[in-house]
């Protein structure tokens, strides 16, 4: 007998560790809301929860391990207020346990979850939050979506939409003037509301199925699809799942705002994805840029012209001013030295008045020589001044070339085939545009330069330079421009603007420049 007291009171330590460990099991609630039924619980070991909640023939059971009984009883308060009732069996708990935020996020799709969903589980294994089942409506399976979206934890839906019947589903895709349409519809009356508005060209696939409805897309694509045709470059519109999406590019902005307006206020959900064509854009940016160049070279000639016929006046203005100047100055010292030899004369005998008209005659040589000499100054000095409106006149034309060569190049480069001195179409048309301006400036003299990029030998890109400058001088001659005013030198690779680095740099280089060399 005293061998078996030690084996008791160690069967009594165990059976009183085992109640111990098991208090935090015990439930009481007083609510009037349909309760979840504890049936057994076991402690176990884990790192995170993980609990399966199934639904099926109208009753839920939950099983797992959590952190606490609370975790567990929330899930059947939740139940309890959409008149369900929550079996808990084989669940465990340890308060060591994380995952608070999946318990949280199944509170919130809870009430949703039983509303919508027939024979499914939403299930927390290995971190990961999953929702299975039968819905009754897409935008109820949309509405789980979100839900599980509104949290960074990492979920997913697996569920499935299943309605009495389906909804009809179609595409028509357009791609500049081919049409192609395709669907499933209930009947064909369906398919002649879409067919009526098709040009005959268009290639369909059309399906008759029973069972399937449609929500409304029909008479709102009856009144988008004139527009589409019309309006639309390229686009698609599809309606599946109960969601008309249109997508596509129209011409102007003045059409989005057009087809924004008709979309907007409709009855179902609609994703409008409709964007300018940005081909489009871009041509009317290069075109407004382009009439921005013409408009400052304009500018830049009418200011040119301006200061040549300024300057044109101000000399001939002073040039009358000298002139009559002169005439007044000259006048009266010619009627002073009348005045002057007439008293002479009378005062004087004949000696007197040879000997002073020989004085007058010497006085007179010598202002005459001196007048001659200021003269010829003035002559000189006009002759600089004129030289001098001539340079700035010579000047200002050359700057209203170049005004209208470097814009034209900022708008447009000459432009060569491939590894050829052959000209591309937008080059020769380039080309013709700099030999309009050369014959507005019939003497002036240009080089002709042409530049590569470091790829291929230097003899090669020499050569190749060269070739094309000569091109360009040959096309410019064959425009009537005379070859005396033409120098052309190929410089191959010798004078990058930035270093032959990148495709970026290397494009910058390969270039034809055009040089004003004077008259």
């Amino acid at each position: 007998m005293k061998k078996i007291w030690p084996w008791l009171l160690l069967l009594l330590l165990l059976i009183f560790f085992c109640v111990w460990s098991k208090k935090d099991n015990i439930h009481v609630s007083s609510s009037t809301h349909p309760q979840p039924v504890l049936v057994q619980h076991n402690v176990q070991g884990s790192q995170y929860v993980d609990y399966t909640l199934v639904q099926k023939n109208d009753q839920y059971t939950l099983s797992g391990n959590f952190k606490n009984i609370k975790q567990q009883t929330h899930f059947g308060e939740i139940l309890a207020q959409s008149g369900e009732k929550l079996i808990i069996t084989n669940t465990s708990t340890n308060e060591t346990l994380q995952g608070d935020p999946a318990v949280a996020l199944t509170n919130k799709i809870l009430p949703h979850f039983a509303k919508h969903y027939n024979d499914g589980k939403i299930a927390y294994h290995n971190q990961k939050l999953t929702v299975y089942g039968t819905v009754d409506n897409y935008e109820a399976q949309r509405q789980m979506q979100r839900l599980l979206n509104s949290t960074t934890l990492n979920s997913s839906d697996e569920s499935n939409v299943h309605v009495a019947t389906m909804p009809i589903a179609y595409a028509i895709h357009k791609d500049n003037k081919m049409l192609h349409a395709e669907g499933i519809f209930n009947d064909v009356t369906q398919i002649n509301q879409i067919k009526s508005h098709l040009p005959t060209n268009t290639t369909s696939n059309f399906q008759v199925k029973e069972n399937h409805t449609d929500t409304g897309s029909l008479s709102i694509v009856e009144k988008f699809l004139p527009i589409f045709l019309s309006q639309y470059i390229k686009g698609d519109i599809i309606y599946a799942e109960e969601k008309l999406t249109v997508t596509g590019n129209v011409h102007s902005q003045a059409e989005l705002d057009e087809v924004n307006a008709l979309l907007a206020n409709t009855t179902i959900l609609v994703s409008n994805q409709t964007v300018v064509d940005p081909d489009i854009l871009e041509q009317e940016a290069v075109k407004q840029a382009r009439l921005a160049a013409l408009s400052a070279e304009e500018k830049v000639r009418q200011e040119a012209a301006k200061n040549v016929a300024l300057a044109t006046r101000q000399a001939q203005d002073e040039a009358k001013k000298q002139a009559k100047l002169y005439a007044e100055r000259e006048a009266k010292r010619q009627a002073e030295a009348a005045e002057k030899a007439r008293r002479e004369a009378e005062k004087s005998a004949a000696q007197q008045a040879q000997d002073e008209a020989e004085k007058q005659v010497k006085l007179d040589a010598e202002q005459e020589a001196k007048r001659q000499a200021e003269a010829a100054e003035k002559a000189r000095l006009e002759l600089a001044r004129a030289a001098a409106r001539a340079r700035l006149a010579e000047e200002a034309k050359e700057a209203e070339m170049k005004s209208k060569i470097v814009n034209l190049f900022k708008l447009e480069n000459i432009e060569f085939n491939v590894n050829k001195s052959t000209l591309t179409s937008k080059g020769q048309a380039t080309v013709n545009k700099l030999a309009t301006i050369l014959k507005e400036y019939p003497s002036v003299r240009i080089e002709i330069a042409g530049h590569t990029d470091s790829d291929g030998s230097a003899t090669y890109n020499q050569k190749l330079s060269q070739s094309r400058v000569d091109m360009v001088k040959t096309k410019l001659i064959a425009q009537a421009i005379d070859a005396t005013r033409l120098v052309a030198r190929g410089y191959g690779e010798t004078k990058p603007l930035v270093p032959n680095t990148t495709r970026t740099n290397k494009a910058k280089n390969r270039r034809v420049e055009i040089n004003i060399l004077g008259e």
